[in-house]
């Protein structure tokens, strides 16, 4: 009725930092959500816990603490955002040190090299930004049943690649193609930023930051960070404002 106070939500309060949630039910699908982005973990956790086969036992940010959090919950399914600063170098640590943890990638875009990158970090299901809630869920049983999600897109990108594998075909300029972690550092490069000024705005360590940039100055053939710059500024411009392709 008019003037009448909404009923308080029962969805779990998140903060920042990791939350446990003890919502699990009998015989469903134990998640664990990871998102840099409050908003996106608060509201996946709210929609998700109206589907009686899903269970949300955690969720946070990727940070250094997010691997033994992951451990420590043991989720079935780790959903976790691509759009996330270090989601890629987390897909790989718990494809290789939690292997009965499947993840299901939200936000990934369907260029080439990012799907590329994410089956080579062992993701077991892709769910682009355009997806429904719907569709994650979908993507999340079809990853306990070892039945690969993803778009037609998607698939022909994987079956192509395939392909090349099976001919003996090594990836085209794969030497010399960034990575999402080397491109995103030369995109701060170009903004300036320091390697100390990287490493607290990426949250890694200054060492990782020095390697990085060398393999970037390596793989674009150039000795300065300024001469790195420019040639993203030159990329761009050729391909109507996209960066260069990464791995």
């Amino acid at each position: 009725m008019p003037g009448e106070r909404p009923a308080p939500s029962t969805a779990p309060t998140l903060g920042v930092q990791f939350s446990p949630i003890s919502c699990a039910r009998s015989g469903s699908a134990r998640v664990m959500v990871v998102s840099d982005v409050r908003l996106y973990r608060e509201g996946l956790v709210a929609s998700l816990v109206h589907y009686a086969d899903i269970s949300v036992v955690g969720s946070g940010p990727v940070d250094s603490n997010v691997l033994p959090q992951v451990g420590e919950v043991a989720p079935d399914v780790l959903i976790l955002d691509f759009a996330a600063s270090d989601s890629l170098g987390l897909a790989r640590l718990v494809h290789a040190q939690l292997p009965a943890v499947r993840v299901v990638a939200f936000a990934v875009r369907e260029q080439e090299t990012e799907i590329l990158a994410c089956a080579e970090s062992g993701v077991s299901a892709y769910v682009g930004p355009d997806s429904s809630v719907e569709d994650l869920v979908c993507a999340v049983k079809c990853a306990l049943h070892d039945e690969l999600y993803c778009s037609a897109k998607v698939a022909e990108l994987l079956f192509r690649r395939l392909g090349h594998l099976a001919r003996g075909q090594p990836q085209p300029e794969s030497s010399t193609v960034l990575t999402l972690r080397e491109a995103e550092i030369l995109r701060l490069i170009e903004q300036g930023l320091s390697n100390k000024e990287i490493a607290r705005e990426l949250r890694i360590g200054g060492a990782t930051v020095k390697n990085h940039v060398h393999n970037v100055l390596r793989k674009l053939s150039v000795r300065r960070r300024g001469e790195a710059a420019a040639h993203l500024r030159a990329t761009r411009g050729a391909n109507g404002g996209h960066a260069a392709p990464v791995s």
